[in-house]
């Protein structure tokens, strides 16, 4: 929830749901009312991203489970599964018919079937070829989202865990051996994991199948338990080796990943609760509580809330001391949520006090932040008079960085002003200058001009030019040798 995007709406919306079917699991009441609302929330769960179809997985199980325990009750459930299915649908319809029916549908498309899930990918090589392995980067990506030491530790639960399950199935002697032989797989996987490569083939999936398997197939296991797994065991699998670049989308499993967490702490309470003082286990359990949510809570504050200091921007030097990483650098790519200010507020501020007026461009990839900030000012690089190069936390190649420079000097941009952010530099102001003009470039602190920005910035965002590409009159739809469509 800390990130200001569908994440939050995706996880609240599929936890309803789940809550809301488990309740009929207990008591099948209300069966169309219910049914209806999981079908509203599921909807909206959709509106926010496509990714929220996952809970389909826990709802379609949770309702099967209702009509495995009640059988007399199977004709009503199915009847008001209808009737909420259709009124979802209807929902889901309001939006996603005319998405579907755009003509830019096709590049949505594309994007999500070749550059993330990594469908029809000719000539990939092994480490982009299915089975994929995106391992290495959920841990170095999940180790910046919060620290190592809680993503070690939910590891080492959701392990133990497996290995209970394990012990229920085979005894306690066969699933020690098989749980000494699973730890020493993983640690190769994350030590050696091209020892897993045979013939460019990434056998990596194979391992994680057979270890989740039992879990997965494990039918007389309490129905609650059982979900977990298979909430958490299907979209796992699909996002770390059925996906080509999951990134921050692995927080799919994440629900049933805690919740497991949780199981297995629970259970540890009682076991220990009933062999010492409860008194005791209570003050301990407390204890440690508060000092996992302190280690864990000090370092979320330091990356996300406390923003005198961007700390993904200065790594080296503001990393939190004592919180141990595998790595000596995070990889920024993909990266957001993170306080990142670049100096947009001082552009807006200009703008809305006609400082500056006309068309700008900048070097920033999104039109969104300097649509917002500028507040719809023209962006345009043929009739720019104004450029702001800004820095984030994205790598920007070396190659790119000159080219953009020798741009700026062919058409004569030269640096106007310097936005300063805590005394450091954020963002260079370039004006397009007459032949023969120069600018001494000025100063320009955050500190004097937010309030300014702030005062001029409403809810509204009027937009000087048109943010959807105009149909083309006349197409020509020319193929030049499968290399370039010329439309």
């Amino acid at each position: 929830a800390r990130i200001v995007q569908y994440q939050s709406v995706v996880i609240l919306t599929t936890t309803c749901v789940v809550l809301i079917l488990h309740r009929l699991t207990v008591r099948p009441v209300a069966l169309t009312r219910y049914l209806t609302l999981a079908a509203l929330l599921l909807a909206t769960g959709l509106y926010a991203h496509y990714e929220a179809v996952l809970a389909v997985v826990p709802a379609a199980y949770l309702l099967g489970v209702v009509l495995y325990r009640y059988p007399a009750q199977r004709g009503p459930v199915l009847r008001a599964t209808l009737i909420g299915g259709t009124i979802g649908v209807a929902m889901l319809a309001l939006f996603y018919v005319p998405f579907l029916r755009h003509p830019q549908f096709s590049a949505t498309l594309t994007y999500l079937t070749e550059r993330r899930i990594g469908l029809d990918v000719p000539g990939a090589a092994a480490e982009t070829a299915f089975p994929y392995n995106n391992l290495a980067d959920y841990f170095l990506r999940s180790t910046v989202y919060n620290t190592t030491y809680y993503e070690v530790l939910r590891m080492v639960v959701l392990i133990g865990g497996l290995l209970l399950l394990y012990a229920k199935l085979w005894g306690r002697r066969v699933a020690t051996l098989v749980g000494l032989g699973m730890l020493a797989v993983l640690a190769i996987i994350f030590s050696q994991p091209q020892w897993f490569v045979v013939n460019g083939v990434d056998y990596t999936l194979v391992f994680f199948i057979l270890a989740l398997l039992p879990a997965l197939l494990y039918f007389r296991l309490p129905a609650n338990e059982h979900l977990l797994w298979l909430w958490f065991g299907l979209p796992f699998l699909f996002a770390l080796f059925f996906t080509l670049k999951p990134r921050t989308h692995i927080y799919i499993f994440f629900i049933p990943w805690m919740l497991l967490v949780g199981l297995q702490i629970q259970r540890l309470q009682q076991w220990l609760r009933a062999r010492s003082n409860p008194f005791a286990i209570t003050v301990l359990g407390t204890s440690l509580g508060v000092l996992c949510a302190l280690v864990f809570g000090i370092y979320a504050y330091r990356l996300f809330i406390y923003n005198d200091v961007e700390v993904l921007r200065q790594w080296e030097t503001a990393w939190p001391s004592g919180y141990w990483t595998a790595y000596d650098q995070p990889e920024h790519l993909g990266m957001f949520g993170f306080p990142l200010a670049t100096g947009w507020k001082v552009a807006g501020a200009l703008y809305g006090d006609d400082t500056i007026a006309g068309a700008f461009e900048s070097n920033e990839d999104k039109q969104w932040g300097p649509m917002w900030y500028t507040r719809g000012q023209r962006q345009c690089e043929l009739t720019a008079d104004w450029f702001f190069e800004t820095s984030s936390f994205e790598p920007v190649s070396a190659q790119r960085l000159e080219k953009m420079h020798e741009n700026l000097a062919v058409n004569n941009f030269q640096p106007w002003g310097v936005v300063t952010i805590h005394g450091q530099e954020r963002m260079l102001i370039y004006k397009r200058a007459a032949i023969g003009e120069t600018f001494t470039p000025r100063a320009l602190s955050l500190d004097d001009f937010a309030a300014a920005f702030d005062q001029l910035t409403t809810p509204d965002l009027p937009l000087t030019y048109p943010v959807v590409n105009p149909p083309i009159a006349h197409p020509l739809h020319i193929n030049l040798d499968n290399q370039i469509w010329l439309e």
